[in-house]
Protein backbone atom coordinates (compact mmCIF):
# COMPACT_ATOMS: atom_id res chain seq x y z
CA UNK A 1 0.00 0.00 0.00
CA UNK A 2 2.97 2.52 0.83
CA UNK A 3 4.55 1.75 -2.16
CA UNK A 4 1.31 2.58 -4.47
CA UNK A 5 1.14 5.36 -2.76
CA UNK A 6 4.05 6.76 -3.40
CA UNK A 7 3.94 4.99 -6.30
CA UNK A 8 0.81 7.36 -7.02
CA UNK A 9 2.27 10.70 -6.07
CA UNK A 10 5.27 10.47 -7.93
CA UNK A 11 5.47 8.29 -10.74
CA UNK A 12 5.03 10.97 -13.29
CA UNK A 13 6.69 13.89 -11.00
CA UNK A 14 9.46 11.51 -9.75
CA UNK A 15 12.24 13.25 -12.02
CA UNK A 16 10.82 16.12 -11.40
CA UNK A 17 10.57 18.98 -9.15
CA UNK A 18 7.44 18.26 -6.66
CA UNK A 19 9.43 15.42 -4.96
CA UNK A 20 12.43 17.61 -4.49
CA UNK A 21 10.50 20.38 -3.35
CA UNK A 22 8.27 18.01 -0.96
CA UNK A 23 11.69 16.77 0.82
CA UNK A 24 13.03 20.79 0.82
CA UNK A 25 10.00 21.50 3.14
CA UNK A 26 11.05 19.00 5.16
CA UNK A 27 13.75 20.45 5.63
CA UNK A 28 16.25 18.90 3.35
CA UNK A 29 18.78 20.70 1.20
CA UNK A 30 18.80 20.91 -2.73
CA UNK A 31 21.88 18.55 -2.94
CA UNK A 32 20.18 16.38 -0.25
CA UNK A 33 17.05 16.11 -1.56
CA UNK A 34 18.44 15.31 -5.22
CA UNK A 35 20.38 12.49 -3.97
CA UNK A 36 17.15 11.01 -2.35
CA UNK A 37 15.72 11.53 -5.30
CA UNK A 38 18.34 9.22 -7.56
CA UNK A 39 18.27 6.89 -4.63
CA UNK A 40 14.31 6.54 -4.07
CA UNK A 41 14.00 6.19 -8.09
CA UNK A 42 16.37 3.20 -8.11
CA UNK A 43 14.90 1.51 -5.14
CA UNK A 44 11.33 2.29 -6.96
CA UNK A 45 12.81 -0.05 -9.82
CA UNK A 46 13.60 -2.59 -7.88
CA UNK A 47 10.77 -2.80 -6.30
CA UNK A 48 8.85 -2.98 -9.56
CA UNK A 49 10.93 -5.59 -10.89
CA UNK A 50 10.78 -7.67 -7.31
CA UNK A 51 7.97 -6.77 -4.56
CA UNK A 52 9.46 -9.11 -2.19
CA UNK A 53 12.76 -7.32 -1.90
CA UNK A 54 10.78 -4.80 0.61
CA UNK A 55 11.73 -5.73 3.64
CA UNK A 56 15.49 -6.08 2.86
CA UNK A 57 15.43 -2.36 1.13
CA UNK A 58 13.48 -0.67 4.09
CA UNK A 59 16.12 -2.36 6.21
CA UNK A 60 18.90 -1.10 3.60
CA UNK A 61 17.35 2.23 3.65
CA UNK A 62 16.73 2.73 7.41
CA UNK A 63 20.76 1.68 8.11
CA UNK A 64 21.70 4.77 5.55
CA UNK A 65 22.86 7.86 7.86
CA UNK A 66 21.42 10.24 5.47
CA UNK A 67 18.01 8.37 5.83
CA UNK A 68 18.58 8.74 9.44
CA UNK A 69 19.45 12.54 9.75
CA UNK A 70 15.94 13.28 7.59
CA UNK A 71 14.29 11.06 9.98
CA UNK A 72 16.01 12.92 13.14
CA UNK A 73 14.75 16.02 11.00
CA UNK A 74 11.17 15.22 10.40
CA UNK A 75 10.69 14.14 14.44
CA UNK A 76 12.21 17.14 15.88
CA UNK A 77 9.78 19.45 13.55
CA UNK A 78 7.25 17.31 14.91
CA UNK A 79 7.87 17.44 18.18
CA UNK A 80 7.85 21.30 17.82
CA UNK A 81 5.05 21.46 16.32
CA UNK A 82 3.55 19.40 19.09
CA UNK A 83 4.87 21.79 21.33
CA UNK A 84 3.23 24.74 19.57
CA UNK A 85 0.00 23.23 19.45
CA UNK A 86 -0.59 22.37 22.88
CA UNK A 87 0.53 26.06 23.73
CA UNK A 88 -2.15 27.58 21.59
CA UNK A 89 -4.69 24.75 22.95
CA UNK A 90 -4.00 26.19 26.65
CA UNK A 91 -3.88 30.18 25.54
CA UNK A 92 -7.18 28.97 23.66
CA UNK A 93 -8.76 27.50 27.30
CA UNK A 94 -7.41 29.90 29.68
CA UNK A 95 -8.83 32.70 27.60
CA UNK A 96 -12.23 31.17 27.29
CA UNK A 97 -12.73 30.57 30.73
CA UNK A 98 -11.70 34.58 31.78
CA UNK A 99 -14.22 35.19 28.82
CA UNK A 100 -16.70 33.38 30.18
CA UNK A 101 -15.97 34.36 33.69
CA UNK A 102 -16.14 37.80 32.75
CA UNK A 103 -19.33 37.83 30.83
CA UNK A 104 -20.99 35.96 34.12
CA UNK A 105 -19.86 39.18 36.07
CA UNK A 106 -17.33 37.02 38.49
CA UNK A 107 -14.29 38.39 37.64
CA UNK A 108 -13.39 41.76 39.21
CA UNK A 109 -13.33 44.49 36.85
CA UNK A 110 -11.27 47.65 37.25
CA UNK A 111 -12.49 50.81 38.82
CA UNK A 112 -10.51 53.90 37.28
CA UNK A 113 -10.10 56.06 40.81
CA UNK A 114 -11.37 53.52 43.62
CA UNK A 115 -8.87 50.36 42.59
CA UNK A 116 -11.08 46.83 41.48
CA UNK A 117 -14.66 46.70 42.38
CA UNK A 118 -16.43 43.76 42.43
CA UNK A 119 -19.77 44.44 39.92
CA UNK A 120 -23.14 42.44 41.23
CA UNK A 121 -24.84 40.58 39.29
CA UNK A 122 -28.64 41.79 38.46
CA UNK A 123 -31.31 39.03 37.79
CA UNK A 124 -34.61 39.78 36.90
Amino acid sequence: GLIDAVRRRYDTELGGDRFVEDLKQAGLDEEQARKAQAEVSKQLDRVRENPAALPDMARDLAGKPEVRQAAIKAAEGTRQATWWTLAGVLTSLVTVVLGSLAGAGEILQPVPILGVQRRPVVRS
